[in-house]
Order: C-alpha cells, then sequence, then structure tokens
C-alpha cells in the first residue's frame, strides 16, 4: 500500500499533493541555488571558483 494514502483519499488527490510537494522542493532547490550565487558575487569571488563543481572531468 502506498504511504501517502489513506482511506478517504483519492488517487488524484495523492498525485495532485504529491505534485505540490515535488514543486515545492524543487523551489527550495533553486532558491538555495540563486542564494548561493548571489553570496559568491557578493563577496566577488572569480566565477571559476564559482562553477569549479559544474564542470565535468572527461577522461
Amino acid at each position: 500500500m502506498n504511504k501517502y494514502l489513506s482511506s478517504g483519499d483519492s488517487v488524484r488527490g495523492v498525485y495532485a499533493r504529491q505534485k505540490a510537494r515535488d514543486a515545492e522542493i524543487q523551489e527550495r532547490i533553486w532558491k538555495m541555488r540563486v542564494d548561493k550565487m548571489l553570496y559568491w558575487f557578493e563577496n566577488e569571488r572569480p566565477i571559476e571558483e564559482m562553477t569549479a563543481n559544474l564542470k565535468i572531468n572527461i577522461e
């Protein structure tokens, strides 16, 4: 049994609730990313340092 499904829930209601929660989580992730970028810019860190974790080493 789905842990989000209780006896009075419709499948459509559960789906809508999951979609809303996923959207909220995604919004938090974007907010953290934007806050991190603003922090870097406010402290005048070099762009290369800020994007270092985004580079993928292909060998």
